[in-house]
């Protein structure tokens, strides 16, 4: 934190925290310190973490007395090990006590906040994921918090209500409608919709109103809900294109549950999840995980982070269903500007089948007498002869193909 934003917004909030813990005099350091003696007290690490507002802890002693000095051998953002010697304040002894609660207050919570920041952050790592922070903060805390959020690693989203447009259920209320609410705000602004499950004949005036518009009702981990959104995307599939979205719903994947820290393991197989990724995707819907992202396991991060399918959700990709019956269905997919070109063979029964699919049929495709393609999620490579392919898929699995 610089010196001018430390005067003229961390200043005055410092001393009124001073002033909570002092309201008169600090009578334990009188009783004990009735006079000024210079001394000396080590900053120790009490646990492993990221450190962050080590100018705010020196602030506040220096704001006690001017002459107090501090050395710091490590800086905000570097990770701190426990027993570690993070510095040293030298002063007046009566200072040393009296700031001492009030300015391990701050670097405590702010380590915390940076330090949580900084596990998610490293689950991103490779990702083109931004962390971003709330508004939700400690009142009056708000520009420690949000540093603390930095230096974890993570960006700010809005520091206060004057630094953009954020239309919530009250804004909409109090203008009359959705409709009123976003032309009084004169801003551009993606609207999503919770109607669920949106109804195919009203999709016109999703198309005029809205960004985004739930297709389903809530989605959970069950793959009684996943296999009816093969229908669901048939339905709507002709209805995707650039800012015109149908929502199928957030992602159960990881630790998932309906409230905090009752988190479960996501009732999916493997298969159903790459199953539900790979229709998501292909059929473009918006992409959305409601988890908790520090106990993800690196199977799951791997299967959100494959870019490979993330790049099909793209404006540039076509999705439509090529064939579908009770037992499996075949979905296809193109890129108009590369030529890009997938096929998706997902197995809906509860057994392991063979499912063949004729290439020829695909509008958007030209397929060569021997095409050579490559199934993303095992990474084989296999050559579709003559236009057809025939593949062993796993009981609600997927094998999904990629050429050029």
């Amino acid at each position: 934190m610089n010196e001018i934003t430390m005067l003229t917004n961390a200043d005055p909030l410092i001393r009124m925290a001073l002033a909570e813990d002092i309201t008169s005099e600090d009578i334990s350091t009188n009783a004990v310190m009735r006079e000024a003696k210079q001394g000396e007290v080590d900053l120790i690490c009490k646990e492993d973490g990221i450190i962050a507002g080590l100018s705010v802890f020196k602030r506040v002693f220096t704001l006690l007395d001017a002459d107090t000095e501090i050395t710091f051998f490590c800086q905000d953002g570097d990770e701190v090990k426990q027993g570690q010697k993070m510095g040293v304040v030298r002063g007046d002894i009566r200072v040393l006590l009296s700031g001492e609660r009030t300015a391990l207050n701050y670097l405590q919570r702010m380590s915390g906040i940076a330090t949580y920041t900084n596990s998610i952050t490293k689950l991103l790592a490779g990702s083109k994921t931004k962390l971003l922070d709330t508004r939700k903060t400690t009142p009056n805390n708000r520009i420690f918090e949000k540093y603390a959020v930095k230096a974890g690693g993570g960006y700010n989203h809005r520091y206060n209500l004057s630094d953009g447009v954020l239309l919530k259920d009250n804004h909409i209320g109090a203008a009359g409608s959705v409709a009123k609410a976003i032309e009084k705000s004169q801003r551009e602004i993606v609207l999503s919709l919770s109607p669920g499950p949106a109804r195919i004949e009203r999709a016109w005036h999703y198309e005029k109103y809205a960004n985004m518009w739930r297709i389903t009702d809530d989605f959970w981990d069950d793959w009684k809900l996943l296999a009816p959104m093969f229908w669901r995307c048939e339905l709507w599939q002709n209805h995707v294109e650039e800012g015109s979205y149908p929502d199928c719903d957030m992602l159960p994947l990881g630790k998932v549950g309906k409230g905090f820290r009752e988190e479960r393991s996501t009732k999916f197989t493997k298969d159903e999840q790459m199953t539900m990724m790979t229709l998501w995707c292909i059929f473009g819907s918006p992409l959305m995980i409601g988890a908790e992202l520090t106990q993800m396991d690196p199977w799951t991060l791997s299967l959100l982070t494959k870019e490979e399918i993330l790049k099909m959700v793209s404006n540039d990709f076509v999705g439509k269903q090529l064939e579908r019956d009770e037992d499996h269905a075949v979905w296809s997919c193109y890129n108009k500007k590369t030529d890009e070109k997938y096929v998706a063979y997902f197995n809906l029964k509860e057994e392991k089948q063979t499912i063949t699919a004729d290439w020829n049929q695909i509008a958007q495709f030209t397929v060569e007498k021997d095409q050579k393609v490559r199934e993303i999620w095992s990474e084989e490579n296999t050559t579709v002869e003559q236009g057809i392919l025939s593949v062993d898929v796993e009981a609600h699995g997927v094998k999904l193909y990629s050429c050029q």
